[in-house]
């Protein structure tokens, strides 16, 4: 309940709420007003109503602050909305606008590329959220814990560890920029040219198109290059090293949090991915948020916890597929509590409402494009999905059941963290975790299971589920890119028997704190020195992060960096790669035409020779680098090689013809 010092006397409380309903109702106005003129307006009764409410709403906030009072019909609703709420009535007033804001954003944005109406669907939708917090939290209890200096000092420390192992020589580790890393760049730099604007719809490969505001605004900073590309996931790696510390030491403890933390930011594996310009690794944010919000939740019954688990929520869904399963994962977790005590979990059911509706309220213009449009919100998940196809092929194949087929799934993505080669986007030859970190994750989950109805273990324990089922129902299991999710948890499970065991060592000796803590050091920097030592020292100089057509578009891009804009390129390697079929090259060379050559265009090229132009061919088609060379006798040849020494493509010069 509120306290008494949160309670205004009726007449301010009433004014207080007057000042809402005012600023609500002429926002309403005017954004109804504003659709109705938008071509094609959208749903045309939807802006009139708006409009019609907002007006009343306008009045009763006018009439309310000179009268210092509400009709007595209006005073009851608005009493008995803050009474179940358990909230003062203008933070009542906020709370339930904020679905009709976000109803706005919907309207504005549109389904197309570009919004009707940018400013009103952007600004509804951020005051959409502000209405929630501003509603929902009070703002001197949202933090989970308090630090003292010296923990936060630690902290900072692990912050900047992590930011430094993501950061340095960004720009050539990875050594060359994928081509869907690329193709999120291109998709970016539409945004900053206007080919797109509808931040509420989606862009590349049906990917949620809010995500890509990110990479635009660090390329719009630093360039069109990789390190402008890739600068947004250094930023989410360090951010779930933070996330995953708050979260720990919210449910384990301070020790705990820091073995995990600290761990996560020398783990080889999120190093990898905080270095790749993909959304996925803005998972671990969301999992890690989501689970201290709904332990804050549950231990406290705070407001402030519900509300941050449901806009966490809601927001993840703007970025990886894999997020979604943060919602079931939700759902399962609450059930569990509600069988094993449910007068507890009826005594939330008021704020497990506020956190579904927070959900919903953040998610309300996505989720509305993707009933317009379900082919876009199936597509991530039917790419690469075994369900269909791919598993009636392996049936023919192997002549085995279904059911055989989908249980090796299910054993080879979970044998992924300790025994199965990762593949695809981290081909290392080796599980996720090497031998001291795999004794410790094992450990670390048998004494999960023994704890599987503890609130703290059930949600690792949804979370490593969630990542065995995400990369067992997916294509090219273990794919290494489909289990980025579940990174922190696996950090922490790695720390839970170091924890356990310190607890266990000073429960009898206390004063042999430093001894044990040395201990505990040691065996992090172990931790952290094979993985390091790994990445940067075995992984990084073997270059294995690429196949041979990646590494022909990356060479290529970095010879024609500085072309003058309009630079011809004729670009002979049909069938096994055209110029624009890798992203990385438009994306790096942007100011040169590629052309892929043909016979067309030869014919085309002798009828009307170019004065500059440069020629590529891969090694296979040396017999028209050699057509070429007859043709146009003064050019200037150069050989480029890849990595093992072999032929990459021989570049044909010419110059002032």
């Amino acid at each position: 309940m509120m306290s008494p010092q949160s309670d205004p006397r009726p007449a301010d409380s009433a004014r207080q709420a007057g000042a809402v309903l005012l600023l609500q109702g002429g926002f309403l106005v005017y954004a109804g007003m504003a659709l109705l003129r938008l071509e094609p307006s959208p749903t045309p009764p939807l802006p009139t109503l708006l409009a019609l409410y907002g007006a009343a709403a306008f009045l009763l906030g006018l009439n309310a602050l000179t009268q210092s009072r509400f009709p007595s019909v209006i005073a009851r609703a608005l009493a008995r909305a803050a009474s179940w709420l358990d909230t003062r009535e203008d933070r009542a007033l906020l709370l339930l606008q904020a679905p009709l804001l976000s109803l706005i954003a919907w309207l504005a944005a549109g389904d197309g590329l570009l919004m009707p109406s940018p400013w009103l669907a952007v600004s509804a939708w951020g005051l959409a959220l502000a209405s929630l917090l501003l509603g929902g939290l009070e703002f001197r209890r949202v933090l989970p814990v308090r630090m003292e200096r010296k923990e936060a000092l630690i902290l900072g420390a692990i912050l900047l560890f992590a930011l430094l192992t993501r950061i340095w020589q960004l720009g050539q580790i990875p050594w060359v920029l994928a081509g869907d890393e690329a193709s999120m760049g291109l998709s970016a730099v539409e945004l900053i040219e206007g080919t797109w604007n509808n931040v509420f719809g989606v862009s590349w490969f049906s990917f949620p198109a809010l995500y890509f505001t990110l990479p635009a605004l660090s390329i719009r900073a630093f360039g069109q290059t990789v390190f402008g590309l890739r600068l947004p996931s250094v930023v989410a790696g360090v951010l779930t090293v933070g996330a995953t510390y708050l979260y720990a030491r919210n449910t384990f403890g301070r020790r705990a949090a820091i073995l995990g933390a600290g761990y996560l930011a020398a783990f080889h594996f999120h190093i990898h991915f905080s270095r790749i310009g993909l959304n996925n690794i803005w998972d671990g944010i969301f999992f890690a948020t989501v689970g201290a919000a709904l332990w804050r939740a549950w231990t406290t019954d705070r407001r402030a916890a519900y509300l941050i688990a449901g806009v966490a929520l809601g927001l993840g869904l703007y970025f990886y597929t894999s997020t979604r399963a943060l919602v079931v994962m939700s759902g399962i977790w609450w059930l569990i509590a509600a069988l094993r005590q449910p007068a507890e979990v009826r005594k939330r059911i008021r704020n497990l409402s506020l956190m579904v509706f927070a959900g919903v309220v953040v998610v309300l213009p996505l989720g509305l494009f993707y009933l317009s449009h379900p082919d876009h919100f199936a597509a991530p998940l039917r790419r690469v999905a075994v369900l269909g196809p791919w598993l009636e092929n392996e049936i023919v194949i192997t002549g085995l059941p279904a059911w055989r087929i989908l249980l090796d799934q299910f054993k080879t993505s979970a044998l992924a963290f300790t025994s199965v080669d990762l593949r695809h986007w981290y081909a290392i030859d080796h599980p996720m975790l090497f031998p001291l970190a795999a004794s410790l994750f094992f450990l670390g989950l048998l004494r999960s299971l023994t704890r599987i109805l503890d609130p703290r273990y059930l949600w690792l324990l949804l979370w490593l589920t969630a990542a065995i089922a995400a990369g067992a129902l997916s294509e090219s299991t273990p794919a290494a890119q489909r289990y980025v999710l579940v990174a922190p948890c696996i950090a922490l499970l790695v720390a839970l028997p170091l924890d356990e065991a310190a607890e266990r060592l000073l429960s009898p000796w206390p004063e042999r704190r430093r001894v044990v803590h040395a201990g505990l050091a040691v065996l992090l920097a172990a931790l952290i020195w094979t993985d390091l030592s790994f990445y940067f020292g075995d992984y990084t100089p073997s270059r294995r992060f690429s196949d041979r057509n990646t590494e022909v578009a990356q060479r290529l891009a970095e010879s024609l960096q500085g072309s003058e804009a309009g630079q011809r390129v004729y670009f002979v390697g049909a069938p096994r790669m055209g110029f624009y079929s890798i992203s990385t090259l438009p994306y790096l060379a942007p100011d040169v035409e590629g052309l892929d050559l043909d016979e067309d265009q030869l014919v085309e090229l002798e009828e009307s020779p170019p004065e500059t132009a440069i020629f590529v061919f891969l090694p296979e088609h040396l017999e028209t680098l050699e057509q070429i060379r007859e043709r146009f006798p003064r050019g200037h040849l150069r050989e480029v090689f890849g990595k093992d020494a072999e032929l990459l493509f021989i570049t044909y010069e010419l110059r002032n013809f």
